[in-house]
């Protein structure tokens, strides 16, 4: 989509959408030629008539809006999505979410710690493509009969209005600026912050803050045994409280001699960083 013409997907989506399939209004501006423009509040004919209470008059102004929005959205949705898969692929490199997936966290909560980390980049390109949108859309706005900015600034130089053509492109330069400034600045806000006094000291390793009692413990052994049975793989199991002291273990018959190891410490890790180990896996040998 990103090596699309604007205006050649318009064209498309008009042809489609409103000759063929009969889904989507014609493209013949803001409001049907039918309708009367609800009183000026905000500028938007949508919010208007919603402030108005008109909701017959709100509809028919959605109902131009998507074509138009359609056709940025799939171009400009493919900078992002591409700048997003780039980093998400480079942080899943990261020491941090190996970290993760060895603590045995589940995917779907390793893909939000990637996305969140990943949001500093993605933030940057979207405020730097949405300063392009002030005046490089004209031709969109001639297929869909949108008076925008892009059309005032033509129809300026056009007629030689030095004035006009001076005042769009002093606003476009602080639309701009701004939307930049404010996607470079907003990653302090979205990178997680630090937090403090994690740290896994002997104090917290051997900590007494026993959430199970021996029968519970059992209990949840017996329930692993039933489900690793379950999928048909022999795995070790371990069964610690919150501060990662071991209450139960059991190996069973065909298990690999070194998820002995691995599973005490795979449940230790899990308990003091307060996160579920996951679900026992087809090729896993230790829970």
């Amino acid at each position: 989509m990103g090596a699309l013409p604007d205006f050649w997907l318009a064209l498309v989506l008009v042809f489609f959408g409103y000759t063929v399939l009969q889904v989507a209004p014609a493209p013949i501006g803001r409001l049907d030629f039918a309708v009367l423009p609800p009183e000026a509040v905000t500028g938007s004919y949508m919010l208007d008539a919603l402030i108005a209470g008109d909701f017959e008059m709100a509809r028919a102004a959605a109902g131009q809006l998507v074509l138009p929005v359609l056709t940025l959205g799939l171009i400009y949705a493919v900078p992002i999505l591409t700048m997003t898969r780039a980093t998400i692929e480079r942080l899943n490199e990261s020491d941090f979410i190996r970290f993760a997936m060895a603590k045995g966290l589940s995917p779907v909560r390793i893909s939000r710690h990637a996305l969140r980390n990943a949001l500093p980049a993605v933030i940057t390109v979207i405020g730097s493509l949405y300063g392009t949108l002030v005046g490089s859309v004209v031709l969109v706005e001639v297929v869909f009969s949108w008076g925008g900015a892009g059309q005032y600034a033509v129809a300026a130089v056009l007629n030689a209005d030095i004035n006009a053509s001076l005042g769009f492109i002093l606003a476009a330069a602080v639309i701009s600026l701004s939307s930049t400034s404010l996607s470079t600045s907003s990653p302090s806000f979205s990178i997680p912050p630090t937090r403090k006094g994690n740290t896994m000291s002997e104090k917290t390793l051997f900590k007494d803050a026993r959430t199970l009692t021996l029968d519970g413990g059992l209990a949840v052994l017996k329930a692993a045994i039933v489900e690793a049975e379950l999928i048909g793989q022999p795995m070790c199991i371990s069964v610690v409280d919150t501060g990662g002291n071991l209450l139960a273990f059991a190996r069973m018959d065909g298990s690999k001699a070194l998820s002995v190891i691995s599973t005490k410490n795979k449940a230790t890790t899990a308990a003091l960083s307060n996160e579920p180990t996951g679900a026992p896996m087809p090729t896993s040998s230790f829970r």
